[in-house]
């Protein structure tokens, strides 16, 4: 039976972003065994240009280390609150004395709580030192007065009495010996200074521990408080604080789509992976909202994973913070037409013009608004034109792999032309296509009959000269075929190769290129970890998100069901202990090659829009139920449920419940929009059939392992017996 155990996690450090839900204040959090750091920035994406890639380094860095009677120790353990909420678990022991520091993010700051407890038969004393690792005049005002020692204030970089940290519980905050006393040489001169390890720089929290003692005492990082504030946080209540923190979350994480499965673990995981779509969500300039692409480096926001993690939201019953976000993806548009903003760091990459489409025929399916069609309609033509006067430029020369292509663009995901950011990118393409027929899909919902002929010519020609492309400069290797992100270098990442078919549908699944192109992938590059290889920039290295992004995504939608489910639990294992994931890594457990954010979107993204279509997804006019589960959640005595999923056919309820031989399904839904519904009973058995027994608001057959339903009533329910004498074929 497959566990959820982070045995792939890459190494320290571990990082979590703590923030309000779509709050604008984040606090980087970085995990090792020897210290902690914390850093902020004081700016927010409210001071940068909508949709803009704007690296906004930290104003402040601290770190923070233990000391047991002098001695320095190490903290053993990181996890995340067992709730899924962005909250900090830290533990560490040390001859028989035990201390935990938990951290969240409350409206007023970071609080960070110490827990210490002395089960030795001696006194000991613990110390945590907190010392500000950036600038490099005085931070601790206790240095300069003898009084305020339990604070530190920022000293430059902005208003120099602007508290940092301030510390409450200790039994004293002694002034630190050791390190250096004086700073040799400043910023001005020709000499080396070293800002860190100064005491006149760290707050030092002292707690005296006799023997069986238990003490508390904590931190915090005020959003905004000054030394003129102190008396406020003397008489501050910490735990208030906290217990709001854990309330605001909670209280979001129980608003939407509510998930009951046997496996607990992939439950916590998947709690954490939408929490922290809102840590990565704030507000922007202009009264827009966005979600990042990361908390760090990549915290700005594009129209690609932050368009897909938009629909996500809404299909978890987040629909007023996704429509909210739209806005901003939407309006980036060029004069020209072109749908990805030549202002926005979206510029040149194909890509993000399918997920604004995707998101807005989505968003259509299932509100049923066609105002808002409507709207959007004249942007979705606007792109379009757009892209058939870009192709129809590119046709020179018939026989140039290029002709009928969209013009040289960004690959990015470590799609290259050899050397060259810029080429002709199959990936690319294909989403253009795919968003020019969402464009004519939408012409054919609002009866725009004077556009259907011409996108139809539209769509045609530039997927019939697409597909020559892709045909004609295929890799032939082995017996099989399979397509490379660009004609142009055939090996380079193979981030997208599959979207030709999902969700482009540009080739069908039993097309040769598709079925090589999934060969080749699985043959040539899988990790240890059961991970592909090669699928974003690191050559050898894993890109975790796309096992579920590109290679489940597809088998889910080819009814390859085993396969889909199949990357699931590798990829929840090549988490962090804080169940966060960096963009790419090495592919041996603890890794210590990583690139990009440390905690970064795509992947707690990817794992909670695989789990959302492995219980309930769309295909036309049929709703699947549970097609890529694994199997080991209905073992002899299981139940999965799902409460207020949005689908195209409307707000759904289900749950199925396994009792040894029997199994009972019971669905809410809208008769009025949803007519067949597959229900897939996916047992760990080998051989077995199901047998329908009863059935009430719909008619329901068997099917091997499905059950068929035509549903007649909003409420329908159907029981089944498990026959263990058919093997699945």
């Amino acid at each position: 039976m497959e566990k959820v155990a982070f045995n792939y996690a890459f190494g320290a450090p571990h990082v979590i972003t703590l923030s309000r839900p779509s709050g604008s204040r984040k606090t980087i959090v970085s995990a090792e065994k020897n210290h902690i750091d914390i850093k902020w920035t004081w700016q927010s994406l409210q001071d940068k240009y909508p949709l803009s890639w704007t690296i906004m380094k930290p104003d402040v860095t601290m770190r923070l280390t233990a000391l047991i009677d002098g001695k320095h120790v190490e903290f053993k353990s990181w996890t995340r609150d067992k709730s899924g909420i962005p909250k900090l678990i830290i533990k560490g022991y040390s001859t028989k004395i035990r201390y935990k520091i938990s951290g969240i993010s409350g409206e007023t700051g970071v609080v960070f709580k110490i827990e210490c407890c002395n089960d030795d038969n001696a006194d000991h004393t613990l110390i945590f030192n907190l010392e500000h690792t950036n600038g490099w005049v005085c931070s601790n005002r206790g240095w300069v007065d003898g009084v305020n020692t339990n604070l530190l204030v920022t000293g430059q970089e902005g208003r120099a009495d602007r508290l940092i940290a301030y510390a409450s519980g200790a039994d004293h905050y002694p002034l630190i010996s050791g390190g250096k006393n004086t700073i040799t040489g400043v910023p001005m001169s020709d000499g080396v200074y070293e800002a860190s390890n100064n005491p006149m720089k760290t707050l030092s929290m002292c707690f005296t521990l006799a023997v069986g003692d238990k003490k508390v005492g904590y931190f915090m990082h005020p959003y905004e408080m000054y030394m003129d504030d102190i008396k406020v946080l003397e008489n501050f209540g910490y735990e208030k604080e906290i217990r709001r923190g854990v309330s605001e979350w909670k209280q979001l994480l129980n608003r939407g789509m509510q998930i009951d499965i046997p496996d607990k673990a992939v439950l916590f995981c998947c709690r954490s992976c939408l929490a922290d779509i809102f840590v990565m969500r704030e507000k922007l300039s202009g009264e827009y909202t966005g979600i990042t692409a990361g908390t760090d480096v990549y915290r700005s926001v594009n129209s690609i994973e932050p368009a897909s993690a938009d629909m996500f939201l809404e299909q978890a019953g987040y629909v007023d913070e996704a429509v909210s976000d739209m806005r901003a993806l939407f309006e980036a548009q060029d004069n020209s037409g072109c749908w990805v903003s030549s202002k926005c760091w979206e510029h040149d990459i194909w890509l993000g013009i399918f997920f604004k489409a995707r998101l807005a025929l989505n968003h259509y399916k299932i509100s049923r608004d066609r105002k808002f069609l409507k709207d959007i309609y004249s942007r979705m033509k606007r792109s379009t034109l757009w892209n058939y006067k870009m192709r129809e430029n590119n046709k020179h020369d018939i026989c140039s792999a290029s002709y009928g292509l969209m013009p040289r663009g960004m690959g990015d995901c470590g799609v290259m032309n050899n050397s060259d950011y810029f080429g002709y990118f199959y990936p690319h393409n294909c989403m253009a296509v795919a968003a020019d027929e969402i464009t004519l899909e939408a012409a054919r919902i609002l009866g725009e009959d004077k556009d259907i002929d011409q996108l139809q010519i539209i769509v045609d020609t530039a997927k019939a000269d697409l597909i020559r492309s892709m045909r004609a400069n295929s890799v032939k290797e082995e017996g099989y075929e399979w397509i490379p992100g660009t004609f142009e270098a055939a090996q380079t990442s193979f981030f997208g190769c599959l979207y030709a078919y999902e969700p482009c549908r540009i080739l069908q699944k039993d097309d040769y290129l598709i079925q090589g192109t999934l060969k080749h992938v699985e043959k040539k590059k899988t990790s240890k970890g059961g991970l592909p290889l090669g699928m974003g920039w690191l050559k050898d290295g894993l890109w975790v998100a796309m096992a579920l992004d590109n290679l489940s995504s597809a088998y889910l939608a080819m009814g390859e069901y085993e396969k889909a489910a199949a990357y699931l639990y590798p990829v929840l294992n090549h988490a962090s202990p804080f169940v966060t994931w960096c963009e790419e890594r090495g592919e041996e457990a603890g890794s210590m090659i990583k690139t990009g954010d440390l905690q970064h979107l795509w992947t707690p993204l990817s794992v909670c829009r695989y789990m959302r279509d492995s219980l309930i997804m769309e295909e036309t006019d049929t709703l699947h139920i549970c097609a890529g589960t694994p199997r080991q959640w209905l073992d002899e005595m299981g139940k999965i449920e799902v409460k207020n999923a949005n689908t195209h056919f409307g707000t759904v309820d289900f749950f199925i419940i396994r009792k040894e031989k029997d199994i009972l399904f019971k669905m809410k839904c809208n008769r009025e929009r949803l007519s067949f519904v597959q229900v897939h009973i996916r047992l760990p058995l080998e051989k077995y059939k199901l047998t329908v027994t009863s059935a009430r608001g719909c008619t329901a057959e068997s099917e091997k392992e499905i059950l068929q339903l035509k549903i007649e009533s909003g409420i329908c329910e159907v029981a089944a017996q498990i026959n263990a004498d058919w093997e699945i074929s």
